[in-house]
């Protein structure tokens, strides 16, 4: 794996607060590609550009930009 990366530790924060908004995790996480095996251990690293999908994905799930 090439270029930055973000821990899942991160990325399962984020997953938290998408829950807490009320978003469709699991439609989020499919359509990113993120897979519960990868966020199981919080010492995973996924490339940070995965992170900047998801938030987009969110973004476009939910109808708001912010």
């Amino acid at each position: 794996m090439g270029g930055p990366t973000t821990s899942a530790a991160w990325i399962q924060g984020i997953v938290d607060l998408l829950a807490d908004v009320g978003q469709d995790v699991p439609a989020v996480l499919a359509e990113v590609g993120i897979d519960d095996a990868m966020l199981a251990n919080p010492d995973n690293r996924a490339p940070t550009e995965l992170v900047s999908r998801l938030w987009r994905v969110a973004a476009e799930h939910s109808g708001n930009p912010a």
